[in-house]
């Protein structure tokens, strides 16, 4: 959410302080600044790259849809056993 709202900083803190989605965090940063033609000045953000976090789009987008999957199964799945139908 944090990302979708441009709220990039609580984005990477909250990222790093449960060591998950950094890399997709500073990805959709370096989108975001790339858009408009800029470069990076965040000092965390900056940090984050000389500390060598890479971006694969590809593993990003796995774990964006296996936490989608999780989020569905803790729900009841919708419309599975148990909806009465």
């Amino acid at each position: 959410m944090n990302i979708r709202l441009f709220r990039w900083s609580r984005a990477l803190d909250l990222a790093l302080k449960h060591k998950k989605h950094v890399d997709t965090v500073l990805g959709y940063r370096a989108r975001y600044l790339e858009s408009f033609g800029k470069a990076e000045t965040h000092t965390k953000f900056l940090q984050c790259a000389r500390e060598g976090i890479e971006v694969d789009w590809e593993a990003i987008k796995a774990k964006i849809k296996q936490e989608k999957e999780d989020e569905r199964a803790r729900s009841g799945g919708g419309m599975g056993a148990g909806s009465g139908k």
